[in-house]
């Protein structure tokens, strides 16, 4: 909705001089783009918006101020005047007849731009609606302003590409498992993957913490073993879906075995896997 008839100068000395033009949705929340397109091509020093849109307006100023008409609402109530106007002349035109029309019924829209167009309830009930569609044309379009006419889509630059996906792993004897639980124990690793205690599991962590973050290199042996651990299938532990792959050529000597390393986890110790003991607090009577 944009400022009315009686908006045009006033509300320009009213604001000093500096506006041309005032717009605002119903509740100041969606301006239209075609609107403010179509008020911009008549160049004007300055567009500015309506702080709470017309609503707020008309109830900050009962009388209506600038404002002639009537607002369209997006609920039952339909339309919203000053509480004190005394005009009600419509200012709206049928999208087809251009007959004086000011209720926005049938969700019709222009057939060029695409915005919300009225038809008055003689076109409704007369034509059929496919043709009326095609038919209906807004204020801006029939006037032919440039905001309300399609324009050529601007040369954009290219967006930048997504990197290629990184090739599969090459097949080897260890095998990569990822999104473990943090309280993981070595003998659920091995049985999820099927493999014996013989298989070598080294724990990945953190290089500066030491924590465990949930991945780990199993050592199976030979690669018939990786490729028999790799086909179980979508593998879950706990309800969590594992990430499985290939791993390294080989695990890395550095990589902690043995019990799983202390991971960082509420109510388990930066330090230590066992859970930290309850500290009684005192009772408040």
């Amino acid at each position: 909705a944009a400022a009315g008839d009686r908006g045009g100068g006033a509300a320009a000395a009213d604001l000093g001089g500096t506006a041309g033009a005032v717009s605002s949705c119903p509740d100041g929340t969606c301006p239209s783009a075609n609107a403010v397109d179509a008020i911009a091509s008549a160049k004007p020093k300055e567009i500015l918006m309506v702080r709470g849109g017309i609503e707020r307006y008309l109830r900050t100023h009962p009388d209506g101020g600038y404002w002639t008409g009537a607002n369209y609402l997006f609920d039952r109530r339909f339309e919203q005047r000053p509480e004190t106007a005394i005009e009600k002349t419509p200012l709206g035109a049928c999208g087809v007849c251009e007959a004086a029309c000011e209720h926005y019924r049938g969700k019709f829209v222009c057939g060029s731009c695409k915005v919300p167009a009225l038809v008055c309830r003689p076109c409704r009930e007369a034509g059929d609606r496919d043709d009326l569609v095609k038919r209906v044309r807004c204020r801006l379009c029939r006037e032919g302003h440039a905001g309300a006419r399609r324009v050529a889509v601007p040369d954009v630059v290219d967006a930048p590409k997504k990197p290629p996906p990184k090739p599969p792993r090459r097949a080897s004897r260890v095998v990569f498992l990822g999104n473990l639980p943090f309280t993981v124990e070595r003998s659920e690793v091995l049985s999820a993957l099927g493999l014996d205690e013989s298989a070598d599991v080294a724990w990945l962590v953190d290089g500066a913490s030491g924590l465990f973050y949930g991945s780990v290199h199993v050592d199976a042996g030979s690669c018939a073993a990786a490729l028999r651990a790799l086909a179980r299938g979508p593998l879950k532990l706990r309800g969590r879906k594992l990430r499985v792959d290939y791993g390294p050529a080989a695990v890395s000597s550095m990589a902690p075995r043995g019990p799983r390393p202390p991971c960082q986890r509420a109510g388990v110790s930066r330090f230590s896997s066992k859970p930290r003991a309850a500290t009684p607090r005192p009772l408040r009577l």
